[in-house]
C-alpha cells in the first residue's frame, strides 16, 4: 500500500505555476513574453521535490531515506518535499513513475540494487531499465558476509572450500532466487564451495537460526543482519563478499583481498536516480543538493552516532556500478532462470 507524507518549507518561487499562467495568457493573445526577455523559467529553480521510495514503508531503506530528506536535504532547498512509497514489482513500478516524469520536474527515486535483479528477470518486459536512468547519487552499501556455524572450526574461505570438497553439503540462503541465490552460485563457481543443494529460508533471521542449529553449514547475509548472531557467537564471519571490507566487521577480509573475484550480488547498494529525460540543469542542481546533504558534517555526525553506513557516491560511480552489476549477473550461468524463480 502506498503511503504519502508531505513536509512543507518556505517556497522560493512558483516558477511552474507562473509558467502555466503565462502560457494561458499567451494563448489568449494577452501576453507575448514571459518577463522582459521572454526566457522560459529555469528548471533548476524548482518549487517541489517529489521522492518515490521503492521499498516498503517502515523498512531500513525507508527510514534512512526519510531521515536524509528531512535532516540533510531540507537545509539545501526551499522546495516543498513530497515523499511516498511504491514497492510494487520489486520497485520497478515506482521507478517507472520516476522515469515517466516530465523533464522539468524534480522527481527522484530511492532504490536498492536488489531491484536490478527484478529487472534482469523481467528482461524486455521490465517496466524500466535502470541503466538508462539518470544517476543522482549513491548513499550507502550493505555488504554481504559469508558466515558459518562456529562448531565447524572454519575460519577462512579456504577452510570452508576444503570442507565442501570433502563432504556433500548444502548451502543456505535468505530467499529463493534473487541476490542470495546468485551469490551462492558465484561462490560455487569461483570460491570452491561445491555445495550440493541451495536451501532457501524466509529472510536472514531464519537463515542465521538454521546455521546456528547446524541445518546448513554456511550462508551469506548482510553485515547489519548478521550483527546480533555474530555478537552472540552463534555464527562466525569468514569473508565479505564485496570488493571492500564491511564497517560492521572490519576484521573480516573482502573477497578481493583473498584473491577471489568480487561479486556484485555480494553487496546491496543504495542509490538515488531520476528520469533518463531529466533536464541537464535540473540534474546538476539535484546532484549538487544531494552531494552537499550527504557529505555535510551534520550527516557524518549523525551516521557515526547511529552506526549507519552513510557513504556518498557521485553520479559517475553510480552509473559504473549499475553497469558492473549487470555484467556480473550476465557472467553467472543460468542467472535469468535463477532470478525468475524468486
Amino acid at each position: 500500500m502506498s503511503t504519502l507524507t508531505r513536509t512543507t518549507f518556505p517556497v522560493r518561487t512558483r516558477k511552474r505555476t507562473l509558467r502555466a499562467a503565462v502560457a494561458g495568457l499567451v494563448a489568449l493573445g494577452t501576453v507575448t513574453a514571459c518577463g522582459g526577455a521572454g526566457e522560459p523559467a529555469d528548471p533548476a529553480d524548482f518549487d517541489q521535490l517529489e521522492t518515490i521510495i521503492v521499498q516498503s514503508a517502515g523498512g531500513g531503506t525507508d527510514v534512512l531515506a526519510r531521515t536524509i530528506l528531512d535532516r540533510f536535504v531540507r537545509p539545501q532547498t526551499d522546495a516543498t518535499l513530497v515523499t511516498r512509497n511504491d514497492e510494487g514489482d520489486a520497485g520497478l513500478l515506482g521507478l517507472s513513475t520516476v522515469e515517466r516524469s516530465d523533464p522539468d520536474e524534480a522527481v527522484i527515486g530511492f532504490v536498492n540494487t536488489t531491484t536490478l535483479y527484478a529487472q534482469y528477470a523481467r528482461g524486455e518486459d521490465a517496466a524500466v531499465d535502470m541503466r538508462e536512468m539518470t544517476p543522482i547519487a549513491g548513499y550507502g552499501r550493505l555488504p554481504a558476509v559469508l558466515v558459518v556455524n562456529p562448531a565447524l572450526g572454519v575460519h577462512t574461505i579456504e577452510d570452508l572450500a576444503a570442507l565442501y570438497q570433502a563432504q556433500q553439503l548444502p548451502i543456505g540462503g535468505a530467499s529463493p532466487g534473487g541476490s542470495s541465490e546468485l551469490s551462492a552460485h558465484r561462490m560455487k563457481a569461483d570460491y570452491g564451495l561445491s555445495w550440493t543443494e541451495y536451501v532457501a529460508y524466509d529472510g536472514s533471521a531464519d537463515l542465521l537460526a538454521a546455521i546456528a542449529r547446524g541445518e546448513v553449514p554456511a550462508g551469506a547475509v548482510s553485515d547489519t543482519s548478521a550483527a546480533d548472531a555474530l555478537a552472540a557467537g552463534t555464527a562466525v564471519p569468514i569473508l565479505t563478499l564485496g570488493s571492500e571490507r564491511s564497517k560492521e566487521v572490519p576484521e573480516v577480509p573482502s573477497a578481493v583481498e583473498t584473491g577471489l573475484p568480487a561479486t556484485g550480488s555480494g553487496e546491496n547498494h543504495r542509490l538515488i536516480v531520476a528520469s533518463s529525460r531529466l533536464d541537464p540543469a535540473l540534474r546538476d542542481r539535484l546532484v549538487e543538493i544531494f552531494e552537499k546533504a550527504l557529505t555535510s558534517p551534520e550527516a557524518a555526525a549523525w551516521a557515526a552516532e547511529n552506526a549507519v553506513a552513510l557513504d556518498y557516491s557521485p553520479p559517475a560511480d553510480v552509473d559504473r556500478l549499475i553497469d558492473q552489476m549487470f555484467a556480473d549477473i550476465d557472467s553467472i550461468p543460468g542467472a535469468a532462470e535463477i532470478l525468475q524463480g524468486s
